[in-house]
């Protein structure tokens, strides 16, 4: 796809909120009520899946916050600010369902639990688990009074980590809801999460610090202190995580040692999304409307 050292950059029509990958395709969701969908094979831009209309002739688009795939990567989830989840089939590219969510304006996350599951992170800081086809709500656990920011799932999608503005992570149960456990350390909001397996989750936050966690024991490690908000973190499932670091560049750090070993460049505002397509391959994308792939 791209030899060592190099990228491929991709311009979305508007900041991007979240970018995902089923390894063929790259969809960005903008801030203008786009998913944008790229090519990785030709490099070439792809008719978008969805442009969200205003609501009012002088308003803006609502936004599209977040984007998931499922555990198959037959399917593609978005949720966003109509109080609607869509559902694309990611074979024909295509809107297959969309469900609206009742009382609700912002979808501010969706993740797959499995094919048939959807868990929802809304913007009266409920987290609900929804099953898409039948449209039916299977639990609604209020997890915090601000709204949620972020989940991530667990490798078995047993359990899941929750933010929201304030400084704690909330471990949940993804069957029930049901919150299993707080993680405090952090002094501000947290904004990027990553599991690493079952046990083990990184998080980076607005007090400019990465904390490795025990989940087990509720325990926790600096890893990183810097001098900017760190904005995202991924893990590359082996020794080594990408983070967020200052000027908007991204730090490679291996955990045996605990020492940023690469730096990467390319963009000009926040980093929203970092995700290894592979042990050396990372993809980012951000405010600056720009999607990069990595190869480190």
């Amino acid at each position: 796809m791209v030899s060592a050292g190099e990228q491929i950059q991709f311009r979305a029509d508007h900041m991007v909120t979240e970018a995902v990958t089923d390894g063929q395709y790259v969809f960005a969701a903008t801030q203008d009520g786009k998913i944008n969908c790229f090519n990785l094979r030709s490099h070439k831009r792809e008719k978008n899946l969805i442009e969200l209309k205003p609501v009012q002739a002088d308003a803006y688009p609502p936004v599209i916050y977040s984007l998931a795939l499922s555990p198959d990567k037959k399917l593609l989830a978005a949720g966003g600010g109509l109080g609607e989840v869509y559902i694309f089939s990611l074979k024909s590219h295509r809107l297959f369902k969309s469900v609206s969510i009742e009382g609700i304006e912002n979808i501010l996350v969706v993740r797959f639990l499995d094919s048939n599951r959807i868990v929802l992170g809304l913007m009266d800081g409920t987290v609900r688990l929804l099953k898409w086809q039948a449209n039916r709500e299977l639990y609604r656990n209020k997890i915090e009074l601000d709204p949620i920011n972020n989940i991530q799932l667990s490798e078995d999608h047993q359990t899941m980590a929750i933010t929201s503005a304030t400084s704690s992570i909330k471990i949940a149960s993804t069957e029930t809801g049901a919150v299993i456990k707080g993680l405090e350390k952090h002094t501000d909001t947290i904004y990027g999460l990553a599991f690493a397996g079952n046990h083990t989750l990184f998080s980076g936050s607005k007090d400019k610090s990465l904390l490795k966690w025990n989940i087990k024991t509720g325990k926790s490690t600096l890893l990183y202190r810097s001098d900017f908000y760190i904005n995202s973190v991924a893990w590359n499932g082996k020794n080594e995580i990408a983070f967020h670091l200052p000027d908007y560049q991204i730090g490679i750090m291996k955990l045996s040692t605990k020492k940023v070993f690469q730096v990467l460049s390319g963009h000009s505002a926040f980093v929203n999304t970092l995700f290894f397509l592979g042990p050396h391959l990372l993809m980012s994308s951000g405010n600056d409307a720009r999607i990069i792939i990595h190869q480190l």
